[in-house]
């Protein structure tokens, strides 16, 4: 379920301030891996904030083109597999540089969790053995956050207003 939290209330600025602190460290976060890399980088795998219960951001492997491959250090990186045009690479841990890199892979500073959103939003947990990780959006001065059916965001939280997908979409087209 979408739901839209009510410009300026508690949730509005709750729900804005953490998708700027993410987008922030998310930035950051990039950059201290590119510089420990050497290189610039579009495309990698790993994990982004709303896929983990801990909401961290972690470059588990950089995709590379096929030319970049042949010019990088063979005893610093490993080649795990070709994806079409591009080579899916990770450091070699046992070196002193592959150590290194492999810090800064871990360096991102989570700005919350699943528990806290939660709780500053006064939601109860759904009932039920599965839960799904809720999105939290800012984007042309909306907030929006995404949960799953056993959430009743908006019995729980009057600040949250429960849209259809077709409204979020309308919405978030604007920009």
């Amino acid at each position: 379920m979408i739901y839209k939290a009510k410009e300026g209330s508690k949730a509005y600025e709750y729900i804005k301030s953490i998708c700027e602190a993410e987008d922030k460290e998310c930035k950051a976060y990039v950059k201290r891996v590119e510089e420990a890399v050497g290189f610039e980088f579009d495309k990698f795998g790993g994990y982004m904030p709303d896929s983990t219960l801990t909401r961290i951001c972690k470059v588990t492997s950089i995709l590379v083109d096929k030319e970049k491959w042949e010019q990088l250090d063979k005893k610093l990186w490993k080649k795990e597999e070709v994806i079409k045009d591009y080579v899916r690479i990770v450091p070699i841990k046992r070196t002193k540089q592959g150590k290194a890199i492999s810090a800064v892979l871990s360096s991102y500073n989570a700005v919350t969790n699943y528990f806290q959103i939660l709780k500053e939003l006064g939601l109860k947990e759904g009932s039920g053995n599965r839960i799904t990780l809720p999105q939290l959006c800012y984007t042309n001065r909306h907030c929006f956050i995404r949960l799953c059916d056993n959430v009743r965001a908006d019995k729980d939280n009057t600040d949250l207003v429960e849209i259809t997908m077709s409204e979020y979409e309308r919405l978030i087209e604007k920009e």
